[in-house]
């Protein structure tokens, strides 16, 4: 996911890359990948 967010210019944030590198949930990661490839700020990907 942080790979995905990078490679779309962003500058993730440690809060940011904490919660993703945190997240132990499968089904809540796959939601995640669809967001990450379309949100407007790293933050929105958790909305």
């Amino acid at each position: 996911m942080v790979a995905v967010l990078r490679a779309r210019g962003f500058t993730v944030s440690d809060e940011v890359r904490r919660r993703i590198e945190s997240c132990d949930d499968l089904e809540t990661l796959e939601a995640w990948v669809p967001r990450a490839v379309t949100v407007a700020r790293p933050e929105d990907l958790f909305g």
